[in-house]
Order: structure tokens, then C-alpha cells, then sequence
């Protein structure tokens, strides 16, 4: 059967944390598929004093971010790694990293995640000494030589450990536990008699055995039997007050009502007091710290139930406790409100591979439906509080796939989250540009494409799309814009319709209207694209590619205002196509031309003979979702990487000192149709670049020059769907 477990919360305080900020910028770029990324936009900021990490689990990397001042979640920074069964966390206390907090994956991995409250950033933490799975958990080390150290239990139906050293941030193999630990293995420590100081391990995986650890000799020994078989949803917490006062209390879960009690006088555990109803998957404890209740304990029992048990220590007894809003399962867990509005309730978050949660009141002892998270959470998730940070600077992606939708991403958050509306549904062609004069000067305009003349107006002072003016056609597969920078229509700016016509529209921002503008010289559809010439005999002209499976191209003269033939590529190019300049090497000034069309081949464009001859070879095929993005630090700096697309993760790199391509590194996701990049130009992640693998799924990879590596970054605001045909991003 799947295991599910819950990792607890551990409180750390958020000073000054804000939901949504929008610094000013104005900064445009361009891809091959229309995509842009727009900078800009007044700060808007909602404060928050104390806020919450909650890691979701459920196989995913997502965090959400949760304000008590409002009670809202937001999208938070992604681990490094996805998340699941297992997953565990502490926060470390000394050393180079004092102040963040380590998460480890659990999912069967060694992999562990550092968070940095300063930055609000995940960073690849240190490997564990074993794979960490069901039933991992951490317990830190009070006392003796190993004091401020960790021991993380790995589980997965293993007795190894591995220990944690702030001073080297690294992870040895730590002391072996008395027996195996697996399902329902958690921790507690013993803070009175003859054993004080030490810590018991319940091994869960359905039996009654122990592990005593004794910090003085870095050791396990075999602890005292508890008195059933405790395994997945087992849990403890303290008794403080009442005739049991000291006293631990151990849900055994595993699908039964009993529970056991700890004396520490003794060193024993004796039966303890029947749950009026079954713990199971995601079984979890709150504490009531106020109201008629106060000093009471609340049991959510999980296993897909809503009911939950009231523990009175005055009786040692449980009674049944008020109803969940919604059921609970794996990944549930609790989080108490400290400041705000709301100070003293707890939400719950359900798990289930849900976004619901329910707030309890303490002054009526009831539940009521909590706010939404901003993801599904599941098995292995969590939450922690965060100490300090801001989070500012970000871009808008369009969606594209036929809708209005767009997301934001904030590079202070790392995050994603749902954005302004467009005014009109944008698909194949969609793409967009900055405005750079006349009343409209500042603002983007997105061509909708679609198959519809309709644009949208992004006022970066307002946040919000208006409608553009209409085009004098309308754009399809192909489409795209350039801008003229000399001759009678200097400052406009000509859209390339695509959909195998040969029509354009003149976009002048004087008049912020379009008109009829000149004609290709033949028809561009998937793939086509274009780039400016800037020396040799047509200095100043745009040349066209216009793909169509076909070697054809347009020269745009700016001095005339007409298309002619251009130079004929070395092979046909397609969807997929697209080009880049090259600035180094032996071929300096010239251009590529990847094809895209489902081949390796390019073309080199040489601007001193003004035609094409056959370029490098990719290590892979180019295809739907293609393009390329230039590193401009590290070890590769100079060097451009292809993003092949063709729903593959495979990459080339061209070296300009060599004029060849090698495999590049590897995305962790595959791309595919409105695929696209954008550049990092703000906040803890600046110079690296994003992208958005579209293929109608909601996942970005991040690539880092110093490493010349992708890692897996965020998804997209999911309540609004994936991108897919006609995406793009543009800064605000």
C-alpha cells in the first residue's frame, strides 16, 4: 500500500513579508515564437508581519506561502527537488547557514533543499548518508559532544541515520537505531526523570519497539515497548498539565483508536486512553492555547475523514472533537496563528491532494473553511515559518492556448501567480512588443493572434490590460513583429501576419492604430521569424525567414518600404525555427538559422555577402517549441543554448570560437509548442534564465550559467491552467 506521513510545522517569523510588489522597469525582448518579457509597473505592496512556508509534497517541488496577517496563501519558492513521503525538516542554529532551514525530499532520494529566509530562496542543500523515505523524520541534539547537531532518521524500513554538522553543513553517517524504522516512525523528547535529555524513537511500521537515544554517547539503544503496533499516522505530544502532567501521548495510528503513554519517572509506556475513532493517514495533534477548551489537545484523525478527537488532560480521556470542514489525508498537518486578525486559531491543511484547510476557533471550538491553498498538497507536506526577506521585480507571461490568462513571476519569490486579464483570447501567433513613443509610450501591445485582428494594452501604471487597436488582418501560425528604426517609417513598428499569407499591418505610435502594411514577397506560417542585418550591403534591412517547409526569405528595405526575395537558406525550415546572432569567434557578425522542421540542420547567414551557407549540426532534432538564449556569464559565457523542443529535454550548445554545436545540458522537463525564455534581470536568481516548457503543461526549468545546468523551478499559477501555443512573456 502507498504510506503517507505528516512532517510538522516549526515556527520561524516572517518581518515584513509582502504578498505582491510591482517595481518599475521598462525593458522588451523577443524569441523566435513571439514571446516577450516586459519590465515595469508602480509598487503596490501588501505587508506581512509573520508568514509560513508550507511545503505541499504530493511529488512536487511547490511551496505556498502563507500570511497570518491576511490569511492568504501565495505561491512560494520551488525546492530544488520534488517532495514526497518522507519528507522531513529542521532548522539549523549555527554555522555558516545559522537561520535557514534544511527540507529533506524524502521520495526514496539523498536530496535535501536549503531555504534562505533573506533571499526567500531554495538552494541544493547537502546529500543525506541513505536514501530518506517513509517514516524519515529529524531530531536535533541537545546536549553533549554532538550538541547542535542533527540526527535525521532515514526510514524506509531501515535502522541508518545520518548526522547533520552545522560547522561543515554536511551530512556523515550518524549511529544506528535498535531496529527498523518505517511507517509512523516519528520522535519525542524526554524532558524530565532519570532519562532527561535523552530522545525516543518510535519505529512505527507496525510494531511495539523503540529506540533510546543518549546524546552523552551519540547512541541508540533498545527503548521501552510501547503497547500496540503503531505505524502510518502514528504522532505524540506532551501532556502539560493534569495527572498525567509531563507525561507523552503516542497515536499509534495505523487504522486503530489506541494511543500510549509515556511516564519518564519510569522510562515505560502503558496503555493509554482509546480514541473514540481510527488514526490513519495524516493523523496529526494541535494544541488549544485559549477559549473554554484551553490546555485541551485536538486529534485530526485523517484517513479521509473530516471527524476529530478532543484530548482533556484534566481527565486523561477523548472525547469527540469538533468536524473538519473537509476531509484529511496524507500531507495534512496543522500551522497556529501567532499575530494578525486571527491570532490564536489554527489552520489545517487537509492534504488529500487537496487546496482546502480548515481555521479553527478556539473561543467556539469549531471548524469553518479556511483559505485556499495555492497548490494541491499531499503526501510528505509541511510547514515552516520564515524570518525575513523581500520579494520584488516581475514579468508577465501570456498563456496563449485560446485564452485570456496570464501569469506573473516574481524573481524575489521565485514564484509564479495569476495575473491581469488580457481583453481578448490569445492562441497561435500571439506575441508582443514595447511601445517606445507617442501617448501610448511605455505600455506593451499583445497581439492576440488567433485568427483575429483583436490586440490587448498592458498599462504597466494601472496593472491591466485594455483593448489595443484592431490589425488590418489577422495573424496566425507565424506571426511576428520587428521594428524599423530608419526610413519614412521610422519608430514603427510591422507585423508579419503568418497563417501563409503575405500580409502585414503597420503599427504607428503616433496614431496607436494600425494600417495596411507592405507585402511579403511569399507566404510565412509556422516558424517564420526575423532579424535585422546590421552591416554589409544591406546594412539597416530586415530579412524575413518564412519557413513554410520551404528555403524561401523577404528583405525588408527601409528606405522603400517594401519586401523583396531575399537569399535562399541551405535547407527548408519550419516550426521550430528560429535565429540568433553570433558576437565571437571566426564568424563573428554573422547569423544563425535553426530550422526547427523536425532536423538538425542550420543555416549561416553571412551579412558581407548578404547569403546563406550551411551551418553547424545540433546534437538533436528542432522542432515545435524551439529556440535559443544567449549566456552572457560562467564558464560558457559567450556561448549560445538551443532548446530543441519536439517534447524532449534535449539542448545543443554553440561554441562561436569552434562555429559547432554539442549537447547541451538537459532540461528536467520536456518543451514543446509556446515554449519559450526569459532573462533574470532582478533579485537572488539574476542572470539566470527561465524556461517556460509550455506543451500545455505548467512547468518552468531554470538555468544557472555557473553551472551550466537546468534545474526544476516553478509551475505556473495552476488555477489558470498551463501555456501552450501562442505563449510569451514580457517584464513589467
Amino acid at each position: 500500500m502507498r504510506f503517507r506521513f505528516l512532517s510538522i510545522a516549526v515556527a520561524l517569523i516572517c518581518a515584513n513579508c509582502s504578498a505582491f510588489k510591482w517595481p518599475g522597469a521598462k525593458t522588451t525582448s523577443h524569441n523566435s515564437n513571439g514571446a516577450a518579457v516586459l519590465t515595469g509597473g508602480p509598487a503596490a505592496t501588501t505587508p506581512c508581519t509573520n508568514s509560513h512556508l508550507s511545503v505541499l509534497g504530493n511529488t512536487s517541488p511547490y511551496t505556498a506561502l502563507f500570511c497570518q496577517d491576511t490569511l492568504i496563501f501565495n505561491y512560494g519558492p520551488d525546492l530544488t527537488a520534488i517532495a514526497d513521503d518522507g519528507a522531513f525538516f529542521f532548522k539549523i542554529n549555527s554555522g555558516p547557514e545559522t537561520g535557514k532551514t534544511l527540507i529533506g525530499h524524502g521520495t526514496g532520494s539523498l536530496g535535501t533543499s536549503l531555504y534562505d529566509p533573506v533571499l526567500n530562496t531554495f538552494s541544493i542543500g547537502p546529500l543525506l548518508a541513505a536514501v530518506a523515505y517513509y517514516g524519515a523524520h529529524a531530531i536535533p541534539i541537545t546536549s553533549g559532544p554532538q550538541l547542535g547537531k542533527t540526527i535525521v532518521v532515514h526510514g524506509n524500513n531501515t535502522g541508518t541515520t545520518s548526522l547533520y554538522d552545522p560547522a561543515t553543513n554536511s551530512f556523515s553517517a550518524g549511529p544506528g537505531l535498535s531496529a527498523l524504522a518505517n511507517g509512523g516512525s516519528h520522535s519525542f523528547q524526554i524532558t524530565s526523570g532519570p532519562q532527561i535529555g535523552k530522545a525516543i524513537v518510535v519505529h512505527g511500521n507496525g510494531s511495539l519497539s523503540t529506540s533510546l537515544y543518549d546524546p552523552a554517547l551519540n547512541s541508540f539503544s533498545a527503548g521501552p515497548a510501547i503497547s500496540a503496533g503503531a505505524s502510518v499516522g502514528a504522532h505524540s505530544f506532551l501532556i502539560t498539565s493534569g495527572p498525567q502532567m509531563g507525561m507523552t501521548l503516542v497515536v499509534h495510528g495505523n487504522n486503530t483508536t489506541a494511543t500510549s503513554l509515556y511516564d519518564p519517572a519510569l522510562n515505560s509506556f502503558s496503555a493509554g486512553p482509546v480514541l473514540p475513532a481510527a488514526a490513519f493517514t495524516g493523523a496529526h495533534a494541535f494544541s488549544i492555547t485559549s477559549g473554554p477548551q484551553m490546555g485541551k489537545t485536538i486529534v485530526v484523525r485523517g484517513n479521509s475523514f473530516t471527524s476529530t478527537a478532543l484530548y482533556d488532560p484534566a481527565l486523561n480521556s477523548f472525547s469527540a472533537g469538533p468536524v473538519l470542514s473537509a476531509a484529511a489525508n496524507g500531507g495534512a498537518h496543522a500551522i497556529s496563528i501567532t499575530s494578525g486578525p486571527q491570532s490564536g486559531k489554527t489552520v489545517v491543511i487537509h492534504g488529500n491532494n487537496t487546496i482546502t484547510t480548515s481555521l479553527y476557533d478556539p473561543t467556539s471550538n469549531t471548524f469553518s473553511a479556511g483559505p485556499a491553498i495555492s497548490g494541491t498538497s499531499s503526501n510528505g507536506a509541511h510547514t515552516f515559518s520564515i524570518a525575513s526577506g523581500s520579494q520584488t521585480g516581475m514579468s508577465i507571461v501570456v498563456k496563449g492556448n485560446n485564452s485570456t490568462s496570464t501569469f506573473v513571476y516574481d524573481p524575489a519569490l521565485i514564484s509564479f501567480s495569476p495575473g491581469p486579464t488580457l481583453s481578448g483570447a490569445a492562441g497561435n501567433g500571439a506575441h508582443a512588443f514595447t511601445i517606445t513613443s507617442g501617448l501610448q509610450s511605455g505600455k506593451t501591445l499583445v497581439v492576440h493572434g488567433n485568427l483575429t485582428t483583436t490586440t490587448s494594452l498592458y498599462d504597466p501604471a494601472l496593472n491591466a490590460f485594455g483593448a489595443g487597436p484592431a490589425l488590418s488582418a489577422a495573424p496566425g501560425s507565424g506571426a511576428h513583429a520587428f521594428s524599423i528604426t530608419s526610413g519614412l517609417d521610422s519608430g514603427k513598428t510591422l507585423i508579419v501576419h503568418g497563417n501563409f499569407l503575405t500580409t502585414t499591418s503597420l503599427y504607428d505610435p503616433g496614431l496607436n492604430s494600425f494600417s495596411v502594411g507592405p507585402a511579403l514577397s511569399g507566404g510565412a506560417t509556422d516558424g517564420a521569424h526575423a532579424f535585422n542585418i546590421t552591416s554589409g550591403p544591406d546594412n539597416g534591412k530586415t530579412l524575413i525567414v518564412l519557413c513554410n517547409g520551404g528555403i524561401a526569405t523577404s528583405l525588408y528595405d527601409p528606405a522603400t518600404t517594401i519586401f523583396s526575395p531575399g537569399p535562399n537558406l541551405s535547407a527548408p525550415a519550419n516550426t521550430g525555427a528560429h535565429t540568433f546572432a553570433i558576437t565571437s569567434g571566426p564568424q563573428s557578425g554573422k547569423s544563425i538559422v535553426v530550422h526547427g522542421n523536425g532536423a538538425t540542420t542550420t543555416s549561416l547567414f553571412d551579412p558581407a555577402t548578404s547569403s546563406f551557407g550551411a551551418g553547424p549540426v545540433l546534437s538533436a532534432t528542432a522542432n515545435n517549441g524551439a529556440h535559443a538564449f544567449g549566456i552572457t556569464s560562467g564558464p560558457q559565457n559567450g556561448k549560445t543554448i538551443v532548446v530543441h523542443g519536439n517534447n524532449t529535454t534535449a539542448t545543443s550548445l554553440y561554441d562561436p570560437a569552434l562555429n559547432s554545436f554539442s549537447a547541451g545540458p538537459l532540461l528536467t522537463v520536456a518543451t514543446n509548442s509556446g515554449a519559450h525564455a526569459f532573462s533574470i534581470t532582478s533579485g537572488s536568481q539574476v542572470g539566470k534564465t527561465i524556461v517556460v516548457s509550455a506543451n500545455a503543461m505548467p512547468n518552468t526549468d531554470i538555468y544557472d550559467p555557473a553551472t551550466n545546468t537546468f534545474s526544476f523551478h516553478r509551475t505556473l499559477a495552476g488555477a489558470k491552467g498551463p501555456p501552450n501555443t501562442g505563449a510569451g512573456s514580457f517584464g513589467l
